[in-house]
């Protein structure tokens, strides 16, 4: 996210946001509950991430995303969830073949 973006947020903003803390980057739901401006440095942002926990996190600007999702512009994060789903997604299909790489009978 870019600066100007963050510092536009505004409590009550539904946002996603990658778990930093999760190996696998996936992303949460959440809303924005606490924006505290500053000059000249980006604002600093709290986010309650819905689930079960519902808890409160400070993240990153990097780690948020506003909704709707844009997909013009890269995330690296995004891009490792992708290609883990998609290396998943390839195992699955090899092992559902029979050796002749025709799928098996079920």
């Amino acid at each position: 996210m870019f600066v100007f973006q963050w510092n536009s947020m505004r409590v009550g903003e539904r946002v996603m946001v990658h778990d930093d803390l999760d190996a696998g980057f996936g992303l949460a739901p959440g809303i924005v509950k606490y924006v505290e401006t500053r000059d000249h440095t980006p604002n600093d942002v709290t986010i309650r991430v819905d689930g079960e926990t519902s808890q409160l996190v400070r993240p990153r600007r990097h780690a948020v995303h506003m909704l709707p999702l844009d997909r013009r512009f890269s995330c690296w994060r995004c891009d490792v969830v992708a290609k883990a789903s998609n290396g998943a997604n390839a195992s699955n299909e090899a092992n559902a073949s029979n050796g002749d790489g025709q799928r098996a009978a079920a």
